[in-house]
């Protein structure tokens, strides 16, 4: 049969047939198998790109202060109460209350001085965290210095739980954690998060989705 004659069967089965029928150079015609072989990948990568929903933003932000409460607390304290120290000594010390102004000034100062710098590293550390969760997949950004990007597909996830200690329930936030398939990051966390039972659940249901989407089987607890 002829490549036209192929071309206008009517049982050919459209495109995958027509295929077929190109004739390469002395009427021979091309390796049908492959010819096969290649429209079936080329139609189920346009199925996967069909059913693959678009990005979605579902959550953005750093996490909460509140998750550094406590750093934060021992900070505040810590830091008047060791700049005191400092002043008394200062007073009481014959060693330093003989030295001149300048260096009690300097004593008195450095605790205090550390004590801010402490404060801010903390604030630093905390805004340099991004935390970027969407329909598909969470990033997780952060490093000063040094910069990484931890990015987790959603369908890997096969269990996710919400996490709240007594004193995040006081201070108003939560811990997602998710254990997932991947054996290099088995186990991902996401601190200081808004404890918002609706995000948790936004973020379970787009998991399923993502699984049935890629046919994971399981089951998400």
């Amino acid at each position: 049969m002829t490549g036209e004659a192929m071309a206008k069967n009517p049982s050919d089965g459209g495109g995958i047939e027509r295929a077929k029928a190109v004739v390469a150079a002395g009427g021979d015609l091309i390796d049908p198998d492959a010819v096969a072989a290649h429209a079936a990948a080329s139609a189920a990568a346009k199925r996967a790109a069909e059913a693959e929903p678009e990005k979605r933003l579902i959550y953005q932000g750093s996490p909460s202060w509140k998750a550094y409460f406590f750093e934060y607390l021992f900070a505040f304290i810590l830091t008047p109460a060791a700049g005191y120290g400092a002043f008394w000594m200062t007073r009481h010390w014959d060693f330093l209350a003989k030295k001149s102004f300048l260096i009690r000034l300097l004593v008195v100062l450095g605790p205090l001085l550390i004590g801010a710098l402490y404060i801010l590293s903390l604030y630093i550390r905390r805004r340099v965290i991004k935390v970027r969760v969407t329909n598909r997949s969470i990033e997780h950004d952060s490093g000063i210095l040094s910069h990484r990007i931890e990015v987790l597909e959603l369908w890997r996830v096969r269990d996710i739980r919400y996490r709240q200690s007594i004193f995040d329930r006081m201070l108003g936030i939560a811990h997602i954690e998710m254990f997932t398939h991947d054996v290099t990051q088995p186990h991902f966390e996401i601190v200081g998060m808004p404890a918002s039972r609706k995000l948790f659940e936004d973020i379970r249901d787009h998991i399923e989705l993502a699984r049935q989407s890629r046919r994971v089987m399981g089951v998400i607890d």
